[in-house]
């Protein structure tokens, strides 16, 4: 019992000190950063909000990405057929995926290389999926974006769930 209380402390301290740095990295991002971030915050919003048409606008024609429960990597086009079927209502006005009762998206980093950018990030989803019985899903994402015109568009991205089931934390 008390080698198993040692091992979770130190489990805890190490992700901690891992964790820490990442923090601070979000708290002095320049102007560039703050701007790729906002249009990754908004190209999420239009989805969660149903609007699967201006989101879909945020890809690339040439997009490749991989989905937490992707076996292969999908293009624009699967990815399309995916996100309609998934994220717009259905007969009893909730989504396949679920409807969204409460989302929080926290960036980790964001590298930029000329007019390609790196964003990762973690997303902790409060959804329905029936109207009364709530599920919590974590998501980790990397979007790679370049800059197209105005905003920033994704050329690809990887999700991963996380959580005890999965093996991530």
């Amino acid at each position: 019992m008390k080698r198993h209380k040692r091992t979770i402390a130190a489990i805890f301290w190490i992700s901690f000190l891992l964790t820490a740095p990442i923090e601070a990295d979000s708290e002095v991002w320049n102007k560039e950063q703050r701007e790729i971030w906002s249009n990754v915050e908004h190209y999420v919003g239009l989805l969660q909000s149903g609007d699967t048409d201006g989101f879909l606008e945020y890809y690339h024609d040439d997009f490749t990405g991989w989905l937490p429960q992707g076996y292969l990597p999908d293009d624009k086009t699967q990815r399309s057929k995916g996100v309609r079927y998934y994220f717009e209502p259905k007969e009893n006005g909730i989504p396949v995926w679920g409807k969204i009762l409460l989302s929080i998206k926290k960036p980790i980093s964001i590298r930029i290389f000329d007019d390609i950018a790196v964003v990762h990030y973690t997303q902790e989803d409060l959804k329905t999926t029936d109207g009364k019985n709530k599920v919590q899903e974590r998501t980790a994402w990397t979007d790679i974006l370049k800059k197209d015109g105005d905003r920033w568009v994704m050329i690809a991205d990887h999700g991963q769930k996380l959580g005890a089931e999965t093996g991530g934390q």
